[in-house]
């Protein structure tokens, strides 16, 4: 399998792709002594290189279900995929409660203040602020996430934005400013 920048979602990712995008048309690489050593395997976060405007959002991560690794043990990731792999098994949990961070308002609220183009660099997403003891208070969360049905996702959503914005303090006023930048670019399509 190969995964593309199209078929991330915010905190899933799909495969096969099924969307419009031109990369449905080849959802397989094949293995060759030169790309071989780019296979990859394991649970690991994909992020979007390069945001669509027309989204609203400047990162989108996603995480493939857990089914889709056990049918594809190895598979390969686009060059416009960044990704976040757990170094530990201990970590592991870790990289589920990210995808919930890095996929919230405030952090989208947070790198559009920040850049001003549509392409998220390794470099940015190393400056991008972590609260590690928040991250642990939603891993159980995270784990529920990645094979919870579409239709949930908007209440899961609403309830981790209030969870975080809970746990940095924000208040009404702040809360409401983020919602209206976010509301804004996503209304008039542009990041």
């Amino acid at each position: 399998p190969l995964i593309s920048s199209a078929a991330i979602n915010p905190f899933v990712a799909s495969f096969p792709y099924r969307g419009r995008h031109s990369t449905r048309r080849r959802q397989f690489a094949r293995v060759t002594a030169d790309v071989e050593s780019k296979r990859h395997s394991g649970l690991m976060l994909l992020i979007q290189r390069t945001t669509p405007r027309k989204t609203g959002r400047r990162i989108v991560a996603g995480m493939l279900p857990r089914e889709f690794h056990v049918q594809h043990p190895a598979y390969f990731i686009e060059n416009h995929v960044n990704y976040i792999r757990a170094l530990t098994d201990d970590s592991l949990t870790l990289i589920y409660a990210l995808n919930l961070w890095l996929n919230s308002d405030i952090i989208n609220f947070a790198f559009q203040l920040r850049n001003g183009t549509a392409h998220i660099s390794v470099f940015e997403l190393q400056t991008l602020p972590v609260v590690i003891e928040l991250l642990k208070s939603m891993s159980q969360q995270a784990l529920k996430l990645i094979d919870m049905p579409d239709e949930l996702w908007h209440d899961t959503r609403a309830d981790l934005n209030s969870q975080i914005s809970n746990w940095i303090g924000l208040g009404p006023r702040h809360r409401q400013r983020i919602a209206d930048v976010l509301n804004r670019h996503e209304s008039n399509g542009s990041c």
